[in-house]
């Protein structure tokens, strides 16, 4: 039996076990306690990059989904999707939700001057797709009566497929070449099962010769990128950037 199997038979075993209804045994509050702790980076990854990597909007999505997950465990069938997948379905309509309500509150307040230089200096360029995988068109494996998060409507479809268009092109407008290499490091924070240390390798595979790397400066990379991404989307769409000096939970940082 492959791992991935025995993985997703003991999420079951976890899921099925503090799901039933009225169950607040201690063994059900240890399995739900195991669960999370397998599946909180998934859930985290799949709101950040459906939010466009607001963290502020992630964390609500994430808290969202976790409520519908609590609520809909029992309903969850493994003919016809792993656990992971099902989780991430449920995580990508609840940050999709969100995302639509605050892309509907902002979308008409302009940028500050300050933003939009900044999102000028990051770049403007429309560019052609890369290689980074179609971040927003999660197909839903699941029928909408499953999660208490709706679909998106054809209209905000068509706002994921504009979203996803510029996040694309501010992807390229990251630096790559002898600096830091950010553009690799946003692409290997979609790859799921990377650590830092893993990440470290890749990137140190790009890097000129006699320059050695650590996992803290791919940190310092990512939450580089994750800005530049933050403001060069915001510019695009016209959206407000997050007010400094509030929450600025990097929910990156929770890779090994």
């Amino acid at each position: 039996m492959k791992s991935d199997d025995i993985d997703n038979e003991e999420l079951t075993r976890l899921l099925r076990k503090f799901g039933k209804a009225g169950d607040r045994s201690r063994e059900a509050l240890a399995a739900h306690r195991k669960f999370y702790d397998h599946i909180a980076r998934v859930l985290d990854r799949q709101a950040l990059q459906a939010t466009n990597y607001n963290e502020d909007l992630a964390v609500t999505a994430v808290q969202d989904a976790w409520l519908r997950i609590l609520r809909k465990a029992e309903t969850y069938d493994p003919a016809r999707a792993t656990v992971k997948t099902w989780v991430k379905d449920i995580t990508y309509k609840c940050a999709i939700d969100v995302l639509r309500k605050h892309y509907k509150h902002n979308r008409n307040t302009p940028l500050s001057n300050e933003d939009a230089a900044s999102a000028k200096a990051d770049g403007d360029a429309m560019a052609t797709p890369t290689g980074a995988g179609h971040w927003l068109a999660t197909a839903p494996v699941s029928d909408p009566d499953e999660t208490a998060c709706d679909l998106p409507s054809p209209e905000d479809r068509a706002y994921g497929s504009q979203l996803d268009r510029v996040m694309r092109a501010c992807l390229n407008t990251l630096p790559t070449g002898d600096g830091p290499n950010y553009r690799l490091a946003m692409e290997l924070t979609l790859e799921e099962e990377l650590s830092y240390a893993d990440m470290t390798v890749r990137l140190q595979e790009q890097t000129p010769p006699g320059v050695l790397i650590n996992a803290e400066q791919v940190r310092g990379w990512v939450r580089a990128a994750t800005q530049r991404m933050r403001r060069c989307v915001s510019a695009k769409l016209g959206w407000e950037r997050p007010k400094r000096g509030g929450p600025a939970t990097d929910q990156m940082e929770t890779r090994a």
